[in-house]
């Protein structure tokens, strides 16, 4: 039998969001194009030079391609905008029911990666899936940038994300919409307010919700697709760090082995930063952080329990 053309296929698309293409990611590539019913994608972050996309099929983002769509493009836009692959993938699959997006540093903790994806199979009329979705706290970082356009925000994380075709095609069009909207914001600005493009949790979360599309966390639906302890931004992530019998999860972010000391330095010097004393939590977490570079990388175990104990840090 022969493929069908993506231009015709109406199965799920699956895209790895990446600007390289590394053993990690070649890895995390080969796990998640197993998904069922699928047809999987790079999407390549090319504004520094081509990504050698091995045998798996490549859509390029640089900025002309924004452009070209009428959407706004700045400096740190293939960061900020994750929600761009969607558009853009789309226009290569416009006949796609589902899109599912993937970061490089998400690790699928399965026997069985396409598990996962199996779990969410009966969710047709679900328009988006994400972790961590909920109402917006008018302290987050991004509730700001939002709240110009909406007066309820919503937020999610972006590493995992399902969207519909349906929701896909009406972010396209809010962004080209807000984009006219924010232009002209930003011009007419006299009053030294910053004024910041949305960054794509911010954007797809709050306009989707108040346009009543069907919106859900991943955790709502069956058996836990995550831990809150290991899908965040800060908390560095390494697999046998994770519970016995923990199920079919993922997990953000995912540390590879060469830089988990480097990694396990952030996360405490961001906890220093704070000037929070150390929670019972964090404390037993860098606590496992060591023992894990005490195994992996033991010429480093000196210097992250050195830094450990200079913090005010005890066993």
């Amino acid at each position: 039998m022969s493929r069908v053309p993506n231009e015709l296929w109406r199965g799920e698309v699956v895209i790895l969001r990446t600007n390289k293409m590394t053993e990690v990611e070649i890895s995390l590539a080969n796990q998640i194009k197993l998904a069922p019913n699928s047809r999987f994608v790079i999407f390549a972050d090319e504004r520094d030079g081509a990504i050698a996309s091995e045998s798996f099929e490549k859509i390029s983002f640089i900025k002309s391609n924004a452009e070209k769509m009428g959407l706004i493009y700045e400096y740190d836009t293939p960061w900020r905008c994750g929600d761009y692959a969607f558009y853009i993938v789309r226009g290569h699959f416009p006949m796609a029911s589902q899109f599912w997006l993937i970061e490089p540093d998400v690790y699928i903790h399965s026997d069985e990666p396409e598990n996962f994806f199996k779990k969410f199979s009966h969710c047709e009329n679900i328009d988006m899936i994400s972790a961590r979705y909920s109402r917006a706290s008018e302290h987050w970082a991004w509730y700001k940038y939002m709240a110009f356009y909406h007066s309820v925000i919503y937020t999610m994380m972006f590493p995992v994300v399902r969207l519909s075709g349906r929701a896909v095609d009406y972010l396209f069009r809010r962004r080209i919409a807000l984009g006219r909207c924010y232009a002209e914001r930003k011009s007419a600005n006299v009053s030294n307010i910053e004024v910041l493009w949305p960054n794509d949790e911010s954007f797809v979360a709050t306009e989707l919700s108040n346009a009543n599309f069907v919106c859900m966390d991943m955790n709502d639906i069956g058996s836990p697709s995550y831990l809150h302890e290991y899908f965040g931004f800060q908390k560095p992530v390494i697999p046998a760090m994770l519970p016995e019998n923990a199920g079919d999860l993922v997990c953000h972010p995912f540390v590879h082995g060469d830089k988990l000391y480097a990694q396990a330095t952030v996360y405490v010097m961001r906890i220093l930063e704070s000037g929070v004393p150390w929670s019972e939590s964090d404390k037993n977490y860098v606590a496992r952080l060591l023992n894990q570079i005490i195994k992996e990388q033991p010429e480093n175990a000196e210097n992250f329990r050195s830094l450990l104990e200079a913090s005010g840090w005890t066993e």
